[in-house]
C-alpha cells in the first residue's frame, strides 16, 4: 500500500500550496509570498516584528573589525618570515588580503547585508598585517613606508587581493539564504 501524498500548504494562505520554505522562519510559503518577499521572509515572520529581529547597527562593523585583528596579527607574523624572499614577499601579502577580506565580509554578512564597508575593513586589516610583517622582520625591522621599491608591491598585492576576492567569488551566503522547493 502506498503512502498518501501530503501537500504542504502556505502558513499564511492555507488555500494555496506551498512553493518552498521561508528562508527566515522555515514556514511553508506560497508562490505569491515568494514573489512578494523573496529572501526577506514571508508574511507571517514579517508581521511578527522585523524590528525585534534586526541586529544592532554597530554589531556588524564591530564584529567584522574584531575578527580581522587576529587575521592581521597572524598574517603579519607569517609575513615577517618572508619579507625578502622573492616571490613570497608579494604572495604572502596577497594571501593576507584574501584572508582579511574573507573574514570581514563573512562576519559582516552574518549580521547585515554585505557592504563595501566590510571590504574596507578587510583592506585596512590586510595593510596592517603587511605593515606588521615589515616591523617584525627578524633580520632588522623595516620601516613599513620606505623604501617604497621594497614595500610598494606587497602593499599593492594585499589591497588588490582584498578588493578582488569578494568581487570574483561574490559575497558569502547567509546560512538561511538557501530556499529549496518542496516536492
Amino acid at each position: 500500500m502506498s503512502e498518501p501524498v501530503v501537500i504542504l500548504r502556505c502558513a499564511v494562505h492555507s488555500g494555496r500550496a506551498a512553493h518552498d520554505r521561508c528562508p527566515r522562519c522555515g514556514r511553508p510559503r506560497c508562490d505569491v509570498d515568494v514573489e512578494t518577499y523573496g529572501t526577506t521572509g514571508c508574511a507571517a515572520c514579517r508581521s511578527a516584528g522585523d524590528e525585534a529581529r534586526q541586529a544592532p547597527p554597530l554589531l556588524a562593523p564591530v564584529a567584522a573589525g574584531l575578527t580581522i585583528v587576529p587575521v592581521a596579527g597572524v598574517g603579519g607574523w607569517i609575513y615577517s618570515q618572508y619579507v625578502e624572499v622573492q616571490v613570497f614577499s608579494w604572495l604572502v601579502p596577497l594571501l593576507i588580503g584574501v584572508a582579511a577580506s574573507w573574514s570581514a565580509t563573512v562576519l559582516w554578512h552574518i549580521f547585515a547585508d554585505t557592504s563595501r564597508r566590510a571590504i574596507l575593513i578587510g583592506i585596512v586589516a590586510a595593510l596592517c598585517g603587511t605593515a606588521l610583517g615589515f616591523r617584525l622582520y627578524p633580520h632588522g625591522p623595516h620601516d613599513p613606508l620606505k623604501p617604497w621599491h621594497v614595500v610598494g608591491l606587497p602593499y599593492l598585492c594585499t589591497v588588490v587581493a582584498a578588493i578582488v576576492w569578494p568581487i570574483v567569488l561574490g559575497p558569502p551566503r547567509r546560512p538561511d539564504d538557501t530556499t529549496e522547493p518542496i516536492d
